[in-house]
């Protein structure tokens, strides 16, 4: 009847996008809704790569928003791994420098400031923490205070330190040293370019002055003044023998001078 009536009728099987034309006299096909189907290709597209490489996806844009939290003061991270290296050498044989870049890590760890981010790492670096205990025999925990120059010589044997231990500048440390607390709160407070040897055992909350030298096997549990050196057990301190007096602060500022008398 739709043919006799003068309109143009879709058969069974032919392509249903053809046009209907009308009879009224205008002879204009009506268009199918074009804009729609534009509109619904991308996106059948879209969500079928976000589907597939959704992971993929998520892990870059975390990346994308993660990078300036991660990447802040890390050049302070790579620097004192920079030194550490240079200290103890290229040699990837010597396991000071895997617990040293782990404490590194967990120094950098304990900086951040946004929380889940602090959270995450501090993850990871208790992972590592436990593989550097297993393989390194270094207990270093992130908390220790050590300064610049830090040296592990000899990292063949266990080396302990307590988490509330600080450690100066240049200090040298040989293997199977204890530096820990006396049944009692409070850990040792190490100077400038003290010098540990082998087997030597700190404990309690005590000082060490600068410039110390630590015999093998020696038991310290008293307070070491400068420029002394300690043996025995427990310690007794000698005066080190040529050690130079420090100079005054205007002489190790350049200040000082000589001026002819009148």
């Amino acid at each position: 009847m739709l043919e006799q009536a003068g309109c143009e009728v879709t058969r069974p099987g032919a392509n249903r996008t053809s046009s209907i034309v009308a009879s009224d006299g205008d002879d204009r096909p009506i268009q199918p809704r074009e804009s729609l189907e534009l509109l619904i290709i991308p996106s059948e597209l879209l969500y079928r790569i976000w589907w597939r490489k959704r992971r993929a996806i998520i892990v870059i844009l975390a990346c994308y928003v993660a990078s300036p939290i991660l990447l802040s003061k890390s050049a302070d991270m790579f620097d004192n791994l920079r030194d550490d290296i240079r200290v103890h050498g290229w040699r990837l044989s010597n396991r000071a420098i895997w617990a040293l870049a782990v404490y590194r890590f967990g120094r950098w760890s304990l900086e951040r400031k946004f929380p889940p981010c602090r959270w995450l790492t501090g993850k990871i670096y208790g992972c590592l923490q436990l593989l550097s205990e297993i393989l390194t025999g270094v207990t270093l925990d992130r908390h220790v205070q050590v300064g610049k120059g830090f040296h592990l010589i000899h990292c063949d044997g266990p080396i302990s330190f307590h988490p509330d231990a600080v450690i100066g500048k240049r200090c040298g440390i040989m293997h199977n040293v204890t530096i820990g607390t006396n049944m009692s709160e409070g850990a040792p407070t190490i100077g400038d370019d003290v010098f540990i040897g082998v087997g030597a055992c700190l404990l309690g909350k005590i000082k060490i002055g600068n410039r110390v030298r630590i015999a093998a096997n020696t038991l310290v549990m008293n307070d070491i003044p400068d420029d002394s050196v300690a043996i025995g057990v427990p310690a007794k301190t000698y005066k080190r023998l040529g050690a130079a007096a420090p100079a005054a602060p205007a002489e190790r500022d350049g200040l000082a001078s000589s001026s002819p008398n009148p």
